[in-house]
């Protein structure tokens, strides 16, 4: 699993008690028949990307969590750490375990990370995951200055499905980026009349400019990718329409 979600850290939710692992993430991990995660990564440290890890604890075993450690600050990572210490979970850095195999998936995670900057999107691990013949990039919150990192260090394959860069805004998908891996499929994680008005209408031209097509959270409840080798693209997309 990559990333739990979370409420944004504004002062309207500060109070609140949402619990998006109990609303969304384990009513699906229950119909998928999910009882365990054998690696929990969190790509870096926003609310909107781990703010569910003890939430999600709460319903489902998780075995070992992955983070970059630069630029947590000391309440999120005693956070990480209270998990840990729960679930008797390994801690690992990203750097330390770069590639894991699962099944038929292979996990490689990407170096990209700008030290110096105060940034924690630029601190964001990135996935690219493979079934098959079939490659799966997930950006987290990376940032056009991690993609032209990602591109002079690393020999990337054909993408078929992108998970765009910071829910599709302006900082991320550079039109460099994004001719070089050509992605068939775009997947944008936003929620519906978000705040920052995501995903920016300029990404969103980008992605259309080379064909891709998008699929956008804040259209639908669920996307389900099947990776099916039967099947003649590798893999077969669904999604689940709001309420």
């Amino acid at each position: 699993m990559i990333d739990t979600g979370g409420a944004y850290e504004s002062h309207q939710l500060k109070q609140s008690n949402i619990n998006i692992a109990k609303k969304n993430i384990y009513p699906l991990f229950k119909k998928l028949g999910i009882h365990q995660i054998d690696y929990l990564v969190i790509t870096h440290a926003h609310q909107d990307h781990m703010g569910e890890i003890e939430h999600l604890s709460q319903y489902v075993n998780i075995k070992n969590v992955m983070i970059n450690p630069s630029h947590f600050d000391k309440g999120k990572f005693q956070k990480v750490q209270h998990v840990i210490a729960s679930e008797h979970a390994q801690l690992y850095s990203y750097e330390d375990l770069s590639r894991i195999v699962l099944g038929d998936f292979q996990f490689q995670f990407f170096n990209t990370d700008i030290p110096e900057s105060e940034d924690p999107n630029e601190h964001s691990i990135v996935t690219l995951a493979t079934i098959h013949d079939i490659h799966v990039l997930l950006m987290g919150d990376a940032t056009t200055k991690n993609e032209e990192i990602l591109l002079k260090q690393y020999t990337l394959p054909q993408i078929q499905i992108l998970k765009v860069g910071h829910h599709g805004s302006q900082t991320s998908s550079s039109k460099t980026f994004l001719s070089q891996i050509h992605p068939d499929i775009a997947l944008i994680s936003a929620g519906k009349q978000n705040m920052y008005h995501l995903p920016h209408p300029l990404t969103l031209q980008k992605l259309h400019d080379i064909h891709t097509k998008i699929y956008n959270t804040a259209d639908n409840h669920h996307i389900h990718v099947r990776f099916d080798d039967d099947n003649e693209a590798g893999y077969t997309l669904r999604t689940e329409p709001l309420n």
